[in-house]
């Protein structure tokens, strides 16, 4: 189930509205010190997680029939800047505030975020200061009812790393879970459609460092960038070792109708030195 909401920058910016599809959207113009965004995420709607979709375009000439490459970063509250680039091709798109131009195909990336009381914040800043670039920004609360029907296994079965742990009360018990590494890729073959769940934690070798990205591929193209941030766990440790372990976090995926293949891959980002886990679960539906 998803409730939607349409983001704007904190501060005034330039905007201009575009006629898609017979809707009016607005998008906000990215200028030299950035747009900024604050509160993703702490809607008043209860959910598991928040879908964020970052829709892009750049100003073409008319007459210009290549495509077009564009691109800026995206800062995710106090983590590492990371780029995105596109290239995209004319459309027949235009705004009453900028005649005589068009806009580009649509540039798309997602980030799932975990909802927290203060919400997330997101500044985004061009590349390329000679590209005019718009910017809207739509978030989605993801709420789930159903149940699990399997545990997945990734196309490549390679050997699992066993988490203990206790759950405490009147009849305490010990309940082991086997988790994936993404010290290497993992892979997944799914038939849609079907609802995913993936689950995630770190190895805590590093205790001061507490949230972890990761980039998700949907049949090799760009999917988007699940942002996890978490605590140590009083509950759970690695079987083998007895290495703390983090608490688990959640999102989710929707797979459309056929056979896919999903990716799931570390950035190459400071703030993933600890060893990520995953573990994936098929929803069903009540």
């Amino acid at each position: 189930m998803l409730y939607g909401e349409i983001h704007t920058p904190i501060d005034i910016e330039k905007e201009i509205s575009l006629m898609i599809k017979n809707k009016n959207l607005t998008y906000h113009e990215l200028d030299d010190s950035g747009l900024k965004y604050v509160y993703l995420g702490s809607e008043d709607a209860s959910g598991d997680s928040i879908k964020v979709a970052i829709y892009s375009r750049v100003v073409m000439s008319p007459k210009l029939s290549k495509s077009k490459k564009f691109g800026f970063s995206v800062q995710l509250n106090n983590n590492l800047p990371f780029e995105l680039s596109y290239k995209k091709g004319n459309t027949d798109i235009k705004s009453v505030e900028r005649p005589g131009w068009t806009y580009s195909q649509n540039g798309i990336w997602y980030l799932y975020l975990p909802m927290k009381e203060d919400g997330h914040e997101i500044k985004i800043m061009p590349l390329n200061k000679k590209q005019n670039i718009y910017i809207r920004i739509k978030s989605n609360v993801i709420k789930r009812k159903g149940k699990f029907s399997k545990i997945l296994k990734s196309v490549n079965e390679e050997e699992k790393i066993k988490i203990k742990t206790i759950k405490k009360g009147e009849n305490s018990k010990k309940v082991t879970t086997s988790w994936y590494s993404l010290e290497t890729e993992k892979q997944f073959q799914i038939q849609g459609a079907t609802k995913l769940r993936v689950f995630s934690r770190v190895i805590m070798t590093n205790e001061l460092n507490d949230d972890y990205l990761i980039y998700v591929k949907e049949d090799g193209f760009d999917l988007g960038t699940f942002y996890f941030t978490t605590e140590i766990s009083d509950k759970s440790i690695v079987s083998n070792s007895n290495e703390s372990v983090s608490k688990w976090r959640s999102t989710w995926l929707s797979v459309p109708e056929g056979n896919h293949y999903y990716s799931f891959i570390l950035p190459n980002l400071e703030q993933n030195n600890n060893e990520v886990l995953i573990r994936v679960k098929e929803w069903k539906k009540d």
